[in-house]
């Protein structure tokens, strides 16, 4: 068997409401390799976001 691990990097993005950079950067992520994990939103006194968690394997 190949017991050859490969490494996972992991990123965690926050978007903002709205468009743009933030998403432009998504974009560019997702058509990299990376993929999607989870999506959560959260919010607090200065505003709300949606965050991702990225993950891809090298």
């Amino acid at each position: 068997m190949n017991d050859v691990k490969k490494k996972v990097e992991q990123k965690i993005i926050c978007l903002n409401q709205g468009s743009g950079t933030a998403y432009e950067r998504l974009d560019e992520l997702l058509s990299s390799g990376w993929v999607i994990k989870q999506i959560a939103s959260g919010s607090s006194a200065d505003g709300a976001c949606c965050f991702v968690w990225l993950e891809r394997e090298e």
